[in-house]
């Protein structure tokens, strides 16, 4: 929905002040995130390719890999 429909915009703002074992644990969460997102979109440049190329009907994957 455009933002000019809406009556109202609403925010809310927060600081959080996290103790150490907080801070390590968020990291951890953001890193791992990080890391799945960058193996999702190269392998989403990989299956781009080889389906431009089609690459999978001539070579076509094994079912037992799956």
């Amino acid at each position: 929905m455009p933002q000019t429909r809406l009556p109202f915009m609403m925010g809310l703002k927060l600081v959080m002040y996290p103790n150490h074992h907080q801070e390590r644990v968020a990291w951890k969460n953001l890193n791992a995130s990080r890391f799945i997102y960058n193996q999702l979109l190269a392998n989403s440049w990989v299956d781009s390719a080889i389906k431009r190329n089609k690459l999978d009907q001539q070579y076509p994957i094994p079912a037992e890999y799956w």
